[in-house]
């Protein structure tokens, strides 16, 4: 997370200060930004003037676990993590439930990925249906056995404006 926050950073300290580049990160033969017109220095690139990341104690990121079965759950916050309730899921079969979250928008992305897993390489996740407050997260068993396992899955609302 960390990493994407930076790279985001730099992109935007990039696309912000040069605008001769059409705010494309252009880069030269050995892989390096080029720096549009020289008006991007070091100190720019080493604090940019746009600050991503959450600092310590703001609060964004939170835990919930689901009560019983794999139901609904509300979390409101941009990120977090959802232990999911050990109900078996057939093989081949999925299950949605809907994540209600306050800070997400019918124009923002959601992204999910499952962080651990009693076995591996069983499921899928995907999410759909983004609307203001609320998405669906679809988990399915891929494995030819029943499962049981309280998954553990990460997100994170990446906030977006279409203009």
């Amino acid at each position: 997370m960390k990493i994407l926050i930076t790279l985001l950073s730099f992109i935007v300290a990039l696309s912000c200060a040069g605008q001769s580049s059409g705010g494309y990160l252009l880069l030269n033969s050995d892989g390096t930004p080029r720096i549009p017109n020289g008006s991007i220095t070091n100190a720019m690139l080493a604090t940019p003037s746009v600050t991503v990341a959450p600092t310590a104690g703001q609060g964004l990121g939170g835990t919930v676990t689901q009560a019983t079965n794999k139901t609904a759950v509300t979390l409101n916050k941009q990120y977090g993590q959802i232990t999911m309730n050990a109900a078996a899921l057939a093989a081949a079969a999925e299950v949605a439930f809907t994540l209600t979250n306050s800070t997400i928008a019918a124009t923002d992305v959601v992204l999910v990925n499952i962080q651990s897993v009693g076995t591996v390489g069983s499921y899928f996740v995907t999410v759909s249906a983004v609307a203001n407050g609320s998405c669906s997260i679809t988990i399915g068993n891929v494995s030819t056995g029943s499962l049981s396992q309280a998954i553990v899955l990460n997100f994170v609302v990446i906030k977006s404006v279409i203009n």
